[in-house]
């Protein structure tokens, strides 16, 4: 005996997947390309399109999964959590830090601490976009000789 509405059975393909992720910005979801899933290796994704209304203060985009092998099923579960990895269409020019690099100095100014001799530090005022949690792109600011601390950068800004 089956209550209204209660799911007897699922019916999947294994080889027409969608994954469906979420994005904070509208703007963002214009410039995807296409995508891949962090570590699983073999499965391309192909972006199909992006919702029109906001779901919990984001904006759900779908992407096809494909396995490269035809012949071999995609290794991915019904409802299985995935991290998503887009392609823009956008070229940014700069120099990547991971994001723990950039700290506020007292004037509430983006900066970054360059090491100029033995144990001397200078604060570089600096302009960034971010790529991704864990990394950023100094757009202006930089030059590429520059030694830039990536890790400690919080510890120098307190002492100073």
């Amino acid at each position: 005996m089956v209550d209204a509405r209660e799911e007897l059975f699922q019916v999947v393909d294994p080889n027409r997947l969608l994954i469906e992720t979420r994005v904070g910005e509208a703007a963002t979801a214009l410039q995807i390309q296409s995508g891949a899933i962090e570590g699983v290796e073999g499965v391309s994704l192909e972006f199909l399109g992006a919702g029109r209304s906001l779901i919990d203060g984001a904006l759900p985009l779908t992407f096809r999964a494909s396995s490269h092998n035809k012949q071999s099923p995609i290794p991915l579960a019904v409802g299985q959590p995935v991290t998503v990895l887009a392609q823009l269409n956008t070229v940014l020019k700069g120099i990547r830090l991971p994001s723990e690099a950039v700290v506020r100095n007292p004037n509430n100014e983006f900066v970054v601490w360059i090491k100029s001799g033995a144990e001397r530090f200078i604060a570089q005022p600096i302009q960034y976009k971010a790529i991704s949690a864990t990394e950023v792109v100094v757009t202006n600011g930089l030059a590429s000789e520059n030694r830039v601390v990536v890790a400690g950068a919080a510890l120098i800004n307190q002492i100073r």
